[in-house]
């Protein structure tokens, strides 16, 4: 399994199931949870139907827990009965304003973390500003990996179906089958509500750093005593679910504040022709091949059949090197698992790659480029104010290069042409790679280029009516590197591209402040949710204490603390070094920047 695979292959978050209270419906949502997401491992299943006993004990809530009595999480979470006024003169498209920052998750399955600590940074910032606690160009990053360890505690404490939980490597026999609490992967974002024992649990980023895999998610030296003077206090006052595309537009319009998303996930199936010309690149036999399946009914594969030739299947993500989410209208759909987001606005004019127009901005925990690949080429990302198309091409690119997506190479024409120095200085201005580099490394096609060769890309054509292009490229001309020569890759997705090429030198890389957006569209999100079900959008009313900000310390005289006579102050010098300043992207274009001799953006 790739990295992303392991990333969030643990999610296992229903979130079309209610919280109920008895034994049958508690068995019933985890079998559900494992079943749809496919996460967990068959002996875990077999373990929890059997624990009548455990689920009982869940059942209970201790102080510290929002009861969970039908009444309760109706008033509280919102599914109860409701009249939807259509929305009036409803704009085509918003972006919530003052965002902070994506983060990345790494190689771990905490996305639903992220999530939840990105609706806690948006709160505050928002929570702040509004009052005149915080100033509106700044923000303050919170501790993952502190929240994180929280969590794990407050779970082994009080273990509930919304904790992460793991299967016990050693079982303990009847009693002891599962491990609550010992792990970050996979857990459901609605505890934020539930747990009312978190409400003290936010902390500042500067208090320990976020460990890259599961092997260090329980460290954070300072933890205790940073919890012991910690000035920020949160409460959850209610919380909704979301599932129909209007609920969530209407709640982004009137709440102005960022829904959490979680979200199946799919890997969609493409064919390749397999013929005389493509069977070494493929690796297959045409017509005798076991792979090989009937290809799509269109014009571009007629030739195909006619020729004694097949299609090979290829899985391939949902979520493009474009940061587009998408799912094969004509195509099988394989469930991989589940993602944990954030929604922070919406666009009903923006039209993807695949035609689909119309769909949510998200905020995804997500970092880009080829490392981050599981089964594709790598990933990619861009501001949200691009899928708002309130900024064009060039702009972006100075924020969003993506130098790793073929879609952002420059082209060139003839050998001459590649080399001129002029061509070189105008891509590198653009932000756009005009010299690539054969790596030769992809999982599905070979031998396309020679590896380690020169080479510039020429054209880039479309050759069906379903993602599959044919790019061609001149070789370097290396005097060092005889015997090499120019080529034309076979049919493939546009992102196949960047595992058989990468630019040779890569100068500028995205920028983490800005960029980490992706376009989730209506019709990909209703496609999953006909067909598997699970999706919701969380909607979370959060208040902090005015003593959660530094410029309101003097309120916190007495703190939290006070004995012997002597009165003890929170401690603000955590939360002044996670402050930050809020990344912006301007609209102005290239005429505000300057290109030096080497072809850089340099301000004017």
């Amino acid at each position: 399994m790739g990295r992303e695979a392991a990333t969030d292959s643990a999610y296992h978050s229903f979130h079309e199931s209610e919280v109920r209270t008895t034994r049958r419906s508690y068995r019933g949502w985890w079998i559900a949870a494992l079943t749809i997401g496919g996460l967990q491992s068959l002996a875990l299943l077999q373990v929890v139907q059997q624990q009548n006993s455990l689920v009982t004990q869940l059942t209970s809530r201790p102080s510290g827990w929002t009861q969970l009595t039908s009444e309760g999480y109706s008033a509280n979470i919102g599914i109860h009965g409701t009249t939807h006024v259509p929305l009036v003169d409803k704009p085509k498209k918003l972006l919530l304003g003052g965002l902070t920052p994506t983060a990345d998750q790494r190689f771990r399955g905490d996305c639903w973390l992220f999530s939840l600590m990105g609706v806690l940074e948006d709160s505050y910032h928002r929570y702040g500003v509004d009052r005149g606690w915080l100033a509106p160009g700044v923000y303050v990053r919170l501790s993952r990996q502190a929240f994180g360890i929280r969590v794990m505690e407050q779970c082994r404490q009080r273990p509930t179906i919304m904790c992460p939980v793991k299967a016990t490597s050693t079982p303990d026999g009847y009693r002891n089958p599962v491990l609550w609490g010992n792990t970050t992967e996979g857990a459901d974002e609605r505890m934020l509500y539930f747990m009312k024992s978190l409400a003290d649990s936010a902390l500042p980023d500067a208090v320990c750093k976020y460990t890259d895999t599961n092997a260090g998610e329980s460290k954070c030296d300072g933890l205790e005593k940073a919890l012991e003077w910690n000035p920020l206090h949160f409460n959850v006052t209610s919380a909704d679910m979301l599932y129909e595309q209007t609920d969530i537009q209407r709640a982004l319009l009137q709440k102005q504040r960022v829904l959490t998303l979680g979200v199946l996930m799919v890997v969609n199936e493409y064919y390749l022709p397999c013929t005389a010309e493509t069977a070494s690149h493929y690796r297959c036999s045409p017509g005798t091949d076991a792979r090989c399946v009937p290809c799509p009914i269109e014009r571009a594969f007629g030739s195909v059949v006619s020729g004694g030739g097949c299609c090979i299947a290829v899985r391939r993500p949902m979520v493009s090197m474009r940061g587009e989410w998408h799912h094969r209208h004509r195509g099988k759909l394989i469930l991989l698992g589940g993602h944990a987001i954030g929604i922070v606005g919406y666009s009903d004019e923006y039209t993807d790659e695949w035609g689909n127009r119309g769909g949510f901005i998200i905020r995804n925990s997500w970092s880009d480029g080829l490392e981050t690949a599981h089964g594709s080429s790598g990933r990619g990302s861009h501001t949200a104010a691009y899928y708002m198309r309130d900024i064009d091409e060039a702009d972006e690119a100075l924020a969003c290069p993506n130098p790793h997506s073929p879609r952002s190479w420059s082209l060139c024409k003839t050998l001459a042409d590649c080399h001129n120095p002029v061509t070189a200085l105008e891509a590198n201005a653009q932000r756009r790679p005009l010299t690539l580099r054969c790596i030769d490394n992809s999982a599905d096609m070979f031998g396309v280029c020679t590896k380690n060769a020169t080479y510039f890309m020429t054209n880039l054509t479309e050759w069906d009516e379903d993602g599959l292009f044919v790019a061609c490229f001149l070789w370097g001309g290396e005097k060092d590197a005889p015997g090499h020569g120019n080529v034309c890759a076979p049919p493939m997705l546009i992102d196949d591209l960047a595992s058989i090429w990468t630019p040779a030198v890569i100068e500028h890389l995205n920028d983490p402040g800005l960029c980490g957006y992706n376009f989730l569209p209506y019709a990909t999100l209703d496609k999953l949710r006909s067909r598997f079900g699970g999706n919701g959008a969380g909607d979370f009313n959060i208040e902090w204490s005015q003593a959660s900000y530094a410029s309101q310390k003097n309120l916190a005289i007495g703190g939290k603390f006070a004995g012997g006579g002597k009165i003890a102050t929170f401690d603000y010098s955590l939360l002044q070094s996670s402050t930050r300043v809020l990344p912006t992207i301007g609209r102005a274009g290239l005429s505000t920047h300057a290109v030096d001799k080497k072809g850089n953006l340099r301000p004017l």
